[in-house]
């Protein structure tokens, strides 16, 4: 029931941003999903429905999704040819002084040295793009 209900959301915001181009069909979509909380129109067991299909995307398909998507975006022969001994080292000096500075803030407002350290560090690896 909750896909179900998950598609007749995204063709509302297909359909609907079809004849209002100016506004995306996603948007359209969390409108009509919004409208359709706040003035109650679903029952109660397709709230629970929906919530449910949610939390199985999250759980079981976020990975698969972000990973295909993370390799379709990644051009492999741009990152190969820009890797050099400089790179490297630049990009090590970097993360470094990102990890080290935001443990060092942490600390100056009282998070754990290490949980900021680790957050800024594991933050600057991205590439982007998504």
């Amino acid at each position: 029931m909750g896909l179900l209900l998950a598609m007749t959301f995204f063709t509302f915001g297909t359909i609907v941003g079809k004849l209002i181009p100016s506004i995306h069909a996603y948007a359209w979509m969390i409108i009509g999903v919004a409208a359709a909380k706040i003035l109650g129109i679903l029952p109660k067991k397709f709230e629970q429905a929906a919530q449910q299909w949610g939390q199985f995307v999250m759980t079981n398909l976020t990975s698969a999704l972000l990973v295909g998507i993370g390799i379709s975006m990644i051009d492999l022969k741009a990152v190969a040819e820009s890797i050099s001994p400089l790179y490297l080292v630049l990009v090590f000096v970097v993360i470094a002084g990102v990890t080290i500075g935001a443990g060092v803030g942490g600390k100056l407002v009282g998070f754990y040295p290490i949980e900021s350290s680790l957050t800024a560090g594991l933050c600057t690896t991205n590439m982007g793009g998504t």
